[in-house]
């Protein structure tokens, strides 16, 4: 019984996460001031996000309630698919940490420069989301492909011991990414703040508001790299403590999988509701206005005329 309140409220739990991406989408879609904002990658991060609970769902949720022969046939036909747009998803955003960094040392230098527009910028994403996803493909040809199991939580492949190199390479060094963008993040803060003086004196508004887009493309470079930092740190852990960790008791270990799994579809409620100030407050103002909206419905009101009339 305790394992199925576990699952019932993991499931309320990808749900909630999903409400929120809703909102944050509403949210940004609506608000007017655009320009202030990076919401090309505000899209992608939603969308990204998305593909991660449809994962938790479908990996994590939807085998619990099978057989295991149905769930037999799903790992062998779908499940390979199923983790190559894991990977997809979660790495995604990694690589999208690297080229906002680009994008912030480009507008240092070119402050008015048209390299980073909206489109343009829609067309970088796409094209390293495409790289990605060949780079992925890779060892799906090659007959290494990752599989991942609902059974023993973990990710195997038809060449194991040693896999593919490309899938080597994901493993192994992805997490450095995070990590390398933390601290250009910080060097940027601090060749930004010896600059600052010069411009305390600009009051233009089309500078202001480049300067308003910066900040948040910067808080959320540096929310972004920090979060899923700390997703790879207690992988790191849980590969230190191995001996530890394989001793718990399965549903222990399934316990925490889930928490750390669990957290990465909770990425953009940490980085815009938590650690982005100006998105958490244009959030909060439209839902603020959408209940305000509900309370303040019309309601049918009829006269003695009306009421006559029908009878």
């Amino acid at each position: 019984m305790p394992v199925v309140i576990f699952y019932i409220l993991y499931l309320l739990f990808i749900f909630a996460a999903l409400c929120f991406l809703l909102l944050l989408f509403v949210s940004i879609y609506s608000y007017k001031q655009k320009d202030r904002i990076p919401i090309v990658y505000i899209y992608i991060m939603i969308m990204c996000n998305l593909g991660v609970c449809f994962v938790e769902f479908y990996s994590d949720i939807f085998p619990y309630f099978i057989s295991k022969k149905a769930y037999k046939w799903f790992y062998n036909n779908l499940g390979e698919y199923l983790t190559i747009f894991d990977y997809h998803v979660y790495t995604y955003p990694l690589l999208l940490t690297v080229l906002m960094i680009i994008e912030r040392i480009y507008v240092i230098f070119f402050p008015f420069g048209r390299a980073f527009t909206d489109q343009k910028l829609w067309f970088y994403c796409l094209t390293l989301a495409t790289f990605l996803l060949v780079l992925l493909l890779i060892p799906f040809f090659s007959g290494c492909a990752v599989n991942y199991s609902f059974y023993t939580f973990d990710y195997s492949t038809k060449c194991d011991p040693d896999g593919h190199f490309v899938t080597y390479i994901f493993d192994t060094y992805t997490g450095l990414i995070p990590v390398v963008c933390l601290v250009l993040n910080f060097l940027l803060i601090l060749y930004i703040s010896l600059r600052r003086r010069k411009f305390r004196s600009q009051s233009d508004t089309k500078l202001n508001a480049r300067q308003s887009h910066e900040k948040t493309l910067l808080i959320q470079s540096i929310s972004s790299t920090t979060f899923l930092l700390i997703y790879e740190i207690t992988e790191v852990l849980t590969d230190i403590f191995s001996e530890q960790y394989d001793a718990l008791p399965a549903f222990t270990r399934r316990v925490i999988y889930y928490g750390r799994a669990g957290s990465v579809a909770l990425t953009c409620f940490f980085i815009y509701f938590v650690g982005t100030s100006s998105i958490r407050r244009i959030i909060i103002a439209k839902f603020l206005k959408l209940t305000r909206k509900e309370k303040q419905a019309p309601r049918m009101m009829l006269s003695s005329r009306d009421v006559s009339t029908m009878f």
